[in-house]
């Protein structure tokens, strides 16, 4: 679990680049190596999305209150493919006014663009925006981009501290 949340959520590096760090092998080995790794991941992942339980309850109920008072958008590290299997299950994606996901963007959380691009796609200012967010490196994104941001701690993160400027929503 720490390495977990030191390479993936801090940082923005996973197990493929511990596994793939192989003096033997040439950079152009790793990268395959390393690419084959994610597919056989993101089948699995899709597996799972399509048969877990991934609702979090209370979550549809919130959203249709906050729908048509604030514009709701999404800035997500996940993948496309990974997100529309998640949201053809719970619904909730009829609730976002956009969708941002890792292939929207070309630097990742913690670097601040996926919120910087969320900005101009919303058309409001930092100041009107509150991020809710789950991990230290997207906390570190949207302070970057200059946003307000509170923490819903997932049960990876939930014993992580924050910076001070952030508040932190126990589930």
């Amino acid at each position: 679990l720490a390495n977990y949340v030191e390479h993936y959520l801090v940082g923005n590096t996973g197990l493929f680049d511990v596994l793939c760090n192989d003096a033997q092998s040439s950079a152009e080995q790793k990268e395959r190596q390393k690419d084959e790794l994610r597919r056989r991941r993101d089948r699995r992942f899709l597996e799972y999305l399509n048969t877990a339980d991934i609702e979090v309850p209370g979550v549809g109920e919130m959203l249709g209150q906050l729908k048509g008072r604030f514009s709701i958008g999404v800035v997500t590290s996940s993948h496309r493919e990974h997100f529309e299997a998640i949201h053809r299950r719970t619904g909730f994606a009829e609730y976002f006014d956009f969708i941002l996901t890792r292939e929207d963007y070309g630097r990742s959380k913690p670097d601040p663009e996926p919120y910087l691009l969320a900005l101009s796609r919303s058309g409001v200012q930092p100041s009107e925006v509150l991020v809710i967010e789950d991990s230290p490196r997207g906390v570190t994104a949207a302070l970057a981009a200059g946003l307000s941001c509170w923490v819903v701690p997932s049960m990876f993160t939930e014993n992580f501290v924050f910076p001070n400027s952030v508040r932190k929503i126990r589930s």
